[in-house]
Order: C-alpha cells, then structure tokens, then sequence
C-alpha cells in the first residue's frame, strides 16, 4: 500500500517537471511597452520612495497595544485657564513733559562808571594803567567786576579807592588838603603880612594855614621890608617866623 503511494507521488512529480520544461521552451511573446510608461514608472517609483517602509510585527503589536489602551480624560478648561493667566493690556507711558529752562538774561560784560573829585581837576588812575588815566570829572566803560582807582592831586591826600561795575553810575571823591601852619613870632608885633601878595587880615603875632607846598611871605615893619621870601609847607608842618636881628653898631675905633 504504501508502496503504491510513493510510486503515485513520484509520478505526480516527473509530470510537473516535464510541464516546467515545456514551458520554458515555448519563448513569451514581446510586447513592447509604449513610450508614455516610461513615466508612469518614475511615478510609482517615487511614490514607492515616499512611501515608508511597513513597521515590523513587534512595532505592528505595540501600535495595537496602545490603540486598543483607553484614552486619558479629558482636562477641565476651567483648570487650563487658571493655570494660564491671561495677558494684561498694557497702555504706553505717558508722556512726561520736559519743564522748559527759565530764560537767562544777558549779562553785561562791561559798564559805564563818571567820577568826580571836590575840588575837580585831579588826575584819574584806573586799575594802576596809565593808559586808562584821565582828569576829574571824566567818565570810563569798564568790563564787568571789581576796579580801582587811584586819585592825585597837588597839595591834597592820595585817595585810593574801589568799585564795582556794575554799581553806582556816579562816584564822587571829596579830597583832603595837605596842609601846613606858618606862625609870626611876637619880634613881629604890629607887622604886616603878606602871604602870595594877599595880605592878612590881621597883623603879627599871629599864624596861619596853609596848604602844603612852596609860599611867598612878605612881612613889612613901618616902612620898612624885613622878610620877603619863598617858604615852603609840608603836610601837618610848623614854621615859626621872627624879626630879623638888628645889626650891631659898629666897634668904636681905638685911638
């Protein structure tokens, strides 16, 4: 039996080999492909390369494991909205206005100063430059801060003084005499004096005062000139004047 079995199996398998062999020998038919496959081709070959490659069994297992898990509920919205504030509006700053610097006025850098002295006629010296002298009552414009000058005049006290420009637009500076005493000695009584040809009021003794500086006196007795000449006063100085001394006689003759 099982003899018969084997032989019909070998049987079976010679016949399917003939039928391959008979079928390689007869040639297939071409069948030229027309030119418009050409890109039908490139086309599914690039589908084919966009296409990915089939996940193997054990990725195809855990894809349906975990469609197959129940989905996680869903979160509140409310909760979502708490824990995301909302956003604030914010407005621009205001704009801050610039206080405006108050307006300077201009200063002056030089002013104008007239300076007058009693008696007038004195030299002017100011801030010690020759150059900016000048003679009583005169006027000067000078730059702005403080000056000096300086004030001469014959038989008066050197005044020195200072200022500010801008200040008084007038100055005026009394002067002080220098000055000297002559006295007349009682040799003199009854004399008459005359000092710079003025004679005096009254006559010697007496003293008067005079301003510092050079004199004419002249002191007439009777008739007669007993002094006539040039004396000179200093400042807070005292001359006394006397008689001149009588000639003495003339020495008697011995025999």
């Amino acid at each position: 039996m099982i003899g018969l079995l084997l032989a019909g199996v070998w049987a079976l398998r010679s016949d399917r080999k003939q039928d391959r062999k008979a079928e390689v020998a007869i040639p297939a038919p071409v069948v030229e492909e027309p030119q418009k496959a050409v890109p039908e081709r490139a086309e599914n070959e690039a589908q084919q390369q966009r296409e990915p490659d089939p996940p193997p069994p054990a990725a195809r297992r855990e894809a349906v494991r975990e469609s197959a898990a129940p989905a996680p509920p869903p979160q509140p919205r409310a909760a979502s909205r708490a824990a995301s504030p909302k956003p604030t509006r914010t407005s621009p700053p205001a704009a801050v206005a610039t206080p405006k610097a108050p307006a300077v006025a201009a200063v002056k850098k030089s002013g104008k100063i007239r300076v007058s002295t009693t008696p007038p006629g004195a030299r002017l010296v100011f801030d010690n430059d020759p150059l900016q002298a000048c003679e009583s009552p005169c006027e000067r414009e000078l730059a702005t801060g403080s000056h000096g000058v300086t004030v001469i005049l014959e038989g008066h006290r050197v005044v020195n003084t200072r200022f500010e420009i801008p200040g008084i637009p007038d100055l005026t500076i009394v002067l002080q005499k220098l000055e000297g005493v002559i006295a007349f000695d009682t040799s003199l009584r009854g004399a008459r004096v005359f000092v710079d040809g003025r004679e005096l009021p009254s006559t010697a003794p007496t003293e008067i005062t005079l301003q510092a500086g050079e004199h004419q006196v002249r002191v007439v007795i009777g008739e007669q000139v007993v002094m006539d000449r040039a004396l000179t006063v200093r400042a807070s100085g005292r001359i006394l004047v006397r008689a001149p001394a009588a000639p003495a006689p003339p020495a008697a003759k011995q025999p």
